[in-house]
C-alpha cells in the first residue's frame, strides 16, 4: 500500500504531492502530504493518516502554500482530516440518511453521459444504499465529516474505527473522490 513519509530534506516537493478532492465542490478531501495510508477496493476509498502526535503550529492551512514537511511533524491518524480542512457533521440517523441520498444524487448527476455511465449510475445507487444500510445497522455512534457543512451537497466521509477501535480512518464513496478512480492503489475488502 502506498504510503509517504514525512522527511526533513524535502525541497521543491510541492508538486510531487497528490490531493484528492470532492469531485462536487473542488475542494480538498486529503492530502498525501503526509505520512498515510490509503486503500481502496473500486467501491470505497479509505484513509488513515500514519503516527502519534503532532504539533499544531506545524501543520500548514490547506489554503496557503505547501511547505517543506519537517521530520518533526508527525500526524495523528485524526489529524488528516484537519489538514484536509474537512469539517465534523452534526447528524443524526434522519439527518445522515437526507444527506446520503442527496450526495448520491449528486454524484449521479456528475457522472458523464454514456452507456457505461449508466451502468455506473446503477452500480454507484445500489452500492452507495447497501453501505447506508450497513452503516446504520452495525454502528451504535456514528461520526460523520464533509467538505461544506450539514446543509451543502459536498463531499460526505464516514469515520470508521478498524480493529484496535483507536484508529481513525475516513471512509469516501471512490466516485466521490477525484483522483481514485481508475488509480493504481492496492485492493481490499472492506
Amino acid at each position: 500500500m502506498p504510503s509517504n513519509q514525512a522527511d526533513s530534506s524535502l525541497q521543491g516537493v510541492e508538486s510531487s504531492f497528490k490531493e484528492y478532492l470532492c469531485i462536487l465542490t473542488g475542494e480538498l478531501l486529503f492530502t498525501s502530504r503526509f505520512p498515510h495510508q490509503i486503500e481502496a477496493d473500486g467501491n470505497i476509498v479509505a484513509v488513515c493518516c500514519l503516527g502519534e502526535s503532532f504539533e499544531p503550529e506545524l501543520l500548514p492551512h490547506p489554503t496557503q502554500s505547501n511547505e517543506r514537511v519537517t521530520s518533526q511533524l508527525v500526524l495523528g491518524s485524526a489529524d488528516l482530516m484537519a489538514c484536509s480542512g474537512l469539517q465534523r457533521l452534526e447528524l443524526d440517523r434522519t439527518g445522515f440518511v437526507k444527506l446520503w441520498q442527496r450526495y448520491i444524487q449528486e454524484l449521479q448527476w456528475v457522472l458523464p453521459e454514456c452507456h457505461a455511465s449508466v451502468l455506473r449510475r446503477e452500480k454507484l445507487e445500489v452500492f452507495s444504499h447497501v453501505l447506508a444500510r450497513q452503516i446504520l445497522c452495525r454502528f451504535d455512534e456514528l461520526e460523520f465529516v464533509g467538505t461544506g457543512g450539514n446543509h451543502s451537497c459536498g463531499g460526505v466521509g464516514i469515520v470508521h474505527y478498524r480493529e484496535d477501535g483507536v484508529t481513525p480512518w475516513l471512509w469516501f464513496l471512490a466516485e466521490g473522490v477525484d483522483g481514485v478512480t481508475g488509480s493504481s492503489h492496492q485492493q481490499q475488502t472492506l
